[in-house]
């Protein structure tokens, strides 16, 4: 890994959300941040 490579985590607590969970995680997943890997956890 790059030293200079930054990770957000992204930790979504869900309940009830299965009709909008996908739509949820596909505009997080979609988010363009220069130098900054994403890591996206859901419970």
């Amino acid at each position: 890994m790059n030293s200079k490579e930054k990770t957000l985590s992204i930790i979504i607590p869900v309940y009830n959300e299965e009709k909008t969970i996908t739509e949820l995680l596909d505009l997080v997943e979609k988010v363009e941040l220069q130098g900054i890997k994403k890591e996206i956890n859901y419970y």
